[in-house]
């Protein structure tokens, strides 16, 4: 029955007992009618004297106000019920009216919702209702589908497995999940899905459908599919990178190494020219010597740094609390140390950070020396270093008002062998910005600087809370 007839027989009934209420009423407004007339009657027939009539008329006052009595009391109860059921009538018909809203949306939700949805019956599996999504992606119309079941339109294999995972639905008091299944689709050809089932059970806990909730997952899994393999050809860059990388620094670790002893040789050849046979020389070639040994030496220093460089690369960190303030300090004090020049230094708040401390204070000994070096030449040299504490990690700098340098070139800046000034106005291998990079980059940090041709420069790194080795 639905629910609009069960409405109707609601208010037939109640209309009934209304009816059945008037007519009880209407008896008993005749019996008093009928009793308050012979009451007046007897009264007429009986002695006339005064006694008689008094009495006589109080019989007749309280029939009377009986009556009266029984039909105000008839006909509040009457309008009570009256409204009662008025009012009962009006909110069965507004719940009426909600509730056939409700299954219009309801409807509308199921019909347009992206995913297949399908009820089947619990006995035969065969459709007794799906929506728009179902019909689209199997290419079959809502009247071609219900009242069937799965082995009219699908391939024999794939209609046992369908029949199986419903029957399994139908054991089950919860939820089968099938995350992947493939699907031969009449509109889009093979497709993946994610299946979820459950049963609809009748109030006494008998299965009665099985609901079927179907998510195309195709795209998403070739998006995944692509993102390893992606992975997979990144990692196997990185690893030839690496491997590449050790190699070099291999390479590098090697010809540095053998090239120190001819050096050694070529500088004490020289040197022994310059002390036994100097007096044999005359000016220019003891220029020529000494520009042998100048640049013999400038080479050992590349060597060394190149050779620091690799080394870099292949220490383990040792990671510990650093005092950066103190490491910092320690650094300045050294490196101001016999200076004829010294700049003056101010040196701010430092917090401190995790990490190798040698390796850290290899980065700060670089850096200020640097600051020393191309301020040099200001009227009056300063150097600023400082730091701040930000929400993930710790961020340091060094500025100084020395020559400074064009942003154009500053990706050149950390690069080995990479310089933007000539060896003539300032000293150097081009090797300690690199290390500089190299050291904060293995704790997990970036390095970065700004500066302006005779402005000055300031070069900052960043360094996280925790490092790991990299």
């Amino acid at each position: 029955m639905t629910a609009t007839s069960k409405f109707t027989a609601l208010a037939r009934l109640e209309i009934k007992i209304l009816a059945g209420f008037i007519v009880v009423l209407l008896l008993l407004l005749a019996e008093g009618t009928f009793a308050y007339r012979t009451t007046m009657r007897v009264a007429e027939a009986a002695d006339s004297s005064a006694h008689t009539r008094e009495a006589t008329t109080r019989v007749r006052e309280t029939a009377l106000v009986s009556l009266l009595g029984a039909l105000a009391v008839a006909c509040g109860v009457f309008t009570a019920l009256f409204r009662g059921i008025r009012r009962e009538m009006l909110a069965r018909g507004s719940s009426e009216s909600d509730l056939r809203e409700a299954n219009r949306f309801l409807d509308s939700l199921i019909e347009n919702l992206p995913v297949m949805i399908a009820l089947k019956d619990a006995d035969s599996l065969r459709y007794v209702r799906v929506n728009r999504t179902v019909e689209q992606l199997f290419g079959r119309s809502r009247a071609q589908l219900i009242g069937r079941n799965v082995y009219d339109f699908l391939p024999a294999e794939a209609a046992d497995a369908v029949s199986a995972s419903d029957r399994e639905a139908l054991k089950c008091d919860g939820v089968v999940d099938n995350q992947e299944h493939h699907v031969h689709t009449a509109t889009l050809g093979l497709r993946i899905f994610h299946t979820m089932k459950l049963p609809i059970r009748d109030p006494v806990g008998r299965p009665q459908y099985v609901l079927s909730i179907s998510t195309d997952i195709t795209e998403r899994k070739l998006a995944e599919q692509a993102i390893q393999e992606l992975n997979s050809a990144l990692l196997s860059k990185a690893e030839q990178l690496t491997a590449s990388n050790r190699d070099l620094e291999s390479f590098s670790y090697s010809v540095s190494h053998d090239l120190r002893a001819p050096l050694r040789a070529i500088d004490g050849f020289a040197q022994m020219l310059e002390e036994d046979y100097g007096g044999r020389l005359d000016a220019e070639g003891m220029r020529y010597l000494g520009v042998i040994r100048t640049n013999t030496k400038r080479l050992g220093t590349l060597i060394d740094d190149l050779l620091e460089f690799s080394r870099l690369g292949r220490l383990p960190l040792s990671a510990q609390e650093i005092n950066v303030e103190s490491l910092v300090r320690e650094v300045v004090a050294e490196a101001l140390e016999g200076h004829p020049a010294a700049p003056l230094v101010a040196i701010g708040p430092l917090p401190p950070v995790w990490g190798d401390r040698t390796l850290l204070r290899q980065v700060w000994t670089n850096l200020i020396a640097n600051a020393i070096k191309y301020s040099g030449k200001a009227a009056e040299p300063r150097i600023e270093v400082s730091g701040r504490q930000e929400a993930a990690e710790n961020v340091y700098w060094v500025r100084d008002n020395g020559v400074g340098f064009d942003m154009e070139y500053a990706n050149k800046l950390f690069g080995v062998f990479q310089r933007l000034h000539r060896a003539d106005e300032f000293s150097g291998t081009g090797v300690g910005l690199a290390i500089v990079q190299r050291v904060v980059a293995r704790h997990g940090g970036r390095v970065w600087a700004d500066g302006k041709v005779d402005g000055g420069a300031m070069f900052s790194f960043s360094l996280p809370a925790q490092v790991t080795d990299g």
